[in-house]
């Protein structure tokens, strides 16, 4: 899969419309957790998960970029050359050598493919933040196994966030224990 078979507009930001309510003690809840190396957003269709993202992402300066997931990409050919592309538009530079091969439709062991994330992640030198729209279409668990190795060997520069409607077979337990989740639910 090369880029010219890459959907752009999977890395649009979703616009927000303008009557969206704009939910200030959610915004300021999420702005003292930011340091937190994962962020779930969990709600049912129709709660304005997204819509809470984007308002506070637009607030930020950091680097960050969002991919908005569907069904097809419950592949790991698809999920990861999508992944690595989403974090090449905040450092172009990023992942070159995995990109290529994943470009060319071989996907590494996933201890490699963390391997060589989280050892370029380690070169950013401000905090990036990477948002996962409409993460409950992911259940492949050669996906979720790598995403679970990546949050285990996470460095401090990078931050992920989910966007789902149902709580995703991740070690959310272990993260929440740890305090290395921050959480917003329906309620």
């Amino acid at each position: 899969m090369n880029t010219s078979n890459l959907l752009s507009t999977k890395f649009f930001i979703p616009n927000s419309s303008m009557q969206a309510v704009t939910r200030l003690g959610l915004l300021e809840r999420i702005n003292p957790e930011l340091l937190r190396p994962l962020v779930l957003v969990s709600a049912p269709a129709g709660y304005g998960k997204s819509t809470i993202v984007v308002q506070w992402l637009r607030q930020q300066t950091f680097p960050f970029a969002w991919l908005s997931l569907e069904e097809s990409d419950n592949q790991p050919e698809r999920f990861f050359t999508y992944l690595v592309a989403a974090l090449r538009r905040m450092d172009d530079a990023f992942c070159a050598e995995l990109f290529a091969t994943l470009q060319s439709g071989q996907v590494p062991q996933p201890d490699a493919l963390v391997v060589a994330l989280v050892n370029e992640m380690l070169a950013w030198e401000t905090p990036h933040f990477l948002v996962l729209d409409d993460f409950h279409h992911i259940q492949d668990t050669a996906i979720l196994d790598a995403l679970t190795a990546l949050l285990t060997h996470q460095p401090p520069n990078f931050h992920l966030v989910l966007v789902t409607r149902e709580d995703p077979p991740l070690p959310l337990a272990r993260l929440r224990a740890r305090g290395q989740l921050m959480e917003i639910r329906a309620a």
